[in-house]
């Protein structure tokens, strides 16, 4: 989404009530999730409707972390910073790395 699309979306509702979806979608994010997990069968993790549920919920919590970014000015390489410091955390605590 452009950025002029997502600070009209931002003006129109607000960022209290932006930052109360993107909360929502993450929610939804977690609940398709907890069913991929529990339709497990073999190392096919996910029915056909739960895995389009899933690729949808990812998709809206997309959108919202870029509403989230421009709402509080995070910079892409701010993230991509902490991403990488978090990813090199996680292989070392898992004897990766």
């Amino acid at each position: 989404m452009e950025i002029k699309d997502i600070r009209n979306i931002i003006e129109k509702n607000g960022i209290q009530r932006q930052c109360i979806v993107a909360m929502e979608e993450c929610s939804e994010l977690q609940k398709a999730i907890s069913k991929a997990l529990r339709y497990e069968q073999g190392d096919r993790f996910v029915a056909d409707n739960q895995r389009e549920n899933l690729i949808e919920e990812i998709a809206d919590v997309l959108i919202c972390i870029d509403q989230l970014k421009f709402m509080f000015s995070v910079e892409q390489s701010e993230i991509e910073e902490m991403k990488q410091n978090k990813e090199k955390r996680t292989l070392e605590r898992n004897g990766i790395r």
